[in-house]
């Protein structure tokens, strides 16, 4: 199955998440960066969890959820599952040093620069799914 969404950075939350929850974070202060494909995103500890952070404010959880499920709709679960799936197949160490070779391999394509801004691009679930399985 292939999902058309707006963003091409849709799927980059997800990756967030789960670099964040295995342990690819890098402590720095109150506000520590998450190393993802090739940037540092920054990223705080709340009473609620780990959040992305903006101005050293934390993201509002359900900002990103809506703004999610504008982009993925009724799929949103499925790319996220796949997501998970692809994440969970491989060490730790492994997916921080393999995220951005695989996000190369999944992710949408859309014209390059500021004319692919915006534009929408699918998202090839089963391609996600393969690579989880050839990872394993």
């Amino acid at each position: 199955m292939k999902k058309s969404f707006g963003l091409l950075f849709c799927v980059v939350p997800y990756f967030v998440m789960l670099l964040i929850r295995t342990g690819c974070a890098v402590l720095m202060s109150r506000v520590f960066a998450v190393e993802l494909l090739g940037r540092q995103v920054p990223a705080m500890n709340t009473e609620e969890g780990v959040r992305a952070s903006a101005g050293g404010k934390p993201a509002d959880p359900q900002s990103v959820r809506r703004y999610l499920e504008s982009k993925f709709g009724a799929d949103l679960a499925s790319a996220r599952e796949a997501m998970e799936a692809l994440a969970g197949s491989l060490e730790p160490a492994e997916l921080a040093v393999k995220a951005y070779p695989l996000y190369e391999q999944f992710r949408p394509v859309v014209p390059q620069g500021t004319k692919g801004w915006g534009k929408e691009g699918e998202l090839d679930l089963d391609l996600l799914a393969s690579l989880a399985r050839s990872k394993s």
